[in-house]
């Protein structure tokens, strides 16, 4: 696909990926040659690549908005032990050499 502006990519129904949906994504030049290039490389449609990658953003997306949360939390209520647990579990190892 040559030229500048948007590539239309229609995504016909193919069992596996699709689940049987047609569906209509718009993609600028550039990332439809990004889409072609590295479906090439992995051997799979441009439609199943950009399903691939679709859900791996979101997954991606998923774990960082986790993390974020938990900073959250830990920065207003820092993880902390008790000392006195802290100390039991140093005596528990012994004079072990690591």
């Amino acid at each position: 696909m040559s030229g500048v502006g948007a590539a239309p990519l229609r995504f016909l129904p193919e069992a596996g990926h699709t689940d049987c949906m047609k569906t209509t994504i718009v993609l600028d030049t550039e990332s439809f040659r990004v889409a072609e290039r590295e479906s090439a490389q992995l051997r799979v449609s441009v439609p199943e690549f950009c399903s691939l990658a679709i859900r791996e953003f979101a997954q991606n997306h998923h774990k960082s908005s986790i993390t974020e949360q938990l900073n959250a939390v830990y920065a207003e209520c820092p993880a902390k032990m008790d000392e006195d647990i802290l100390q039991a579990q140093y005596d528990s190892l012994g004079e072990e050499d690591w």
